[in-house]
């Protein structure tokens, strides 16, 4: 009998961890729009985003401070 609800319970824990891994799969798809838009703020799901330039003033200011 313990088998049966071991097997119910990895059944169980595996569902949810594809439900979970599908979510992130689809955040990750949407980020991954945002860095290949050439004009981010046209996108709704990225608009007045904290990365809107893909990361291009954070590239400047680590060669200003001679931090790479």
């Amino acid at each position: 009998m313990e088998n049966t609800k071991d097997e119910a319970l990895a059944l169980l824990w595996a569902y949810e961890l594809n439900r979970e891994n599908k979510q992130l799969f689809k955040g990750l798809k949407k980020v991954n729009r945002c860095l290949e838009a050439s004009r981010p703020t046209t996108s709704p799901s990225c608009a007045n985003g904290p990365h809107q330039d893909n990361g291009k003033v954070n590239q400047q200011t680590k060669t200003q401070n001679g931090t790479e």
